[in-house]
């Protein structure tokens, strides 16, 4: 009994601060070739310099609690490039205030992928590896130059 009722407060909880958030949407610029993200009040939060690389939906909802886009800041990316980094990235992940939350590690032709509610990002000071959860949380803060995903618990990491 205590059980489910600790069980239904959480979700409680967890449905209330959704709805707390504000509803955004993607938008396209005047000639559709790129997109950011507004809120329902009409705010943009992410200015639509992101190339359009797949598809999205406007006018529908965004519904996850962080926003990828293609695409990085210009200038970042050409001061990484200059560093010769191992990691790559070329995606952007945003929070829902349209601040930098995190770049994702570029892997087998995209973003890293999810494994046990995990992804690599890469540090773009340091051009290190490290983990995030899947409320985009950093977990793990990038130590290494580079790192598998994880596999039953366990990740390898290389340095040097």
């Amino acid at each position: 009994m205590i059980h489910k009722f600790i069980l239904s407060i959480t979700m409680l909880g967890a449905s209330l601060s959704l709805q707390a958030q504000d509803t955004l949407y993607y938008f396209s610029s005047p000639d559709s070739a790129f997109y950011g993200v507004k809120n329902q009040k009409g705010d943009v939060l992410i200015p639509a310099t992101h190339p359009v690389a797949w598809e999205v939906t406007y006018g529908e909802p965004i519904e996850d609690g962080a926003v990828e886009l293609f695409g990085v800041d210009e200038t970042l990316k050409q001061q990484y490039a200059k560093k010769n980094y191992i990691a790559s990235f070329l995606t952007s992940i945003y929070d829902r205030q349209g601040k930098i939350a995190y770049y994702p590690l570029w892997f087998d032709n995209g973003s890293d992928y999810w494994v046990e509610a995990k992804r690599r990002y890469v540090d773009p000071n340091t051009g290190y590896v490290g983990f995030v959860n899947s409320a985009h949380k950093i977990t793990i803060p990038a130590q290494w130059e580079f790192a598998t995903p994880f596999d039953y618990g366990y990740a390898e990491v290389a340095q040097g």
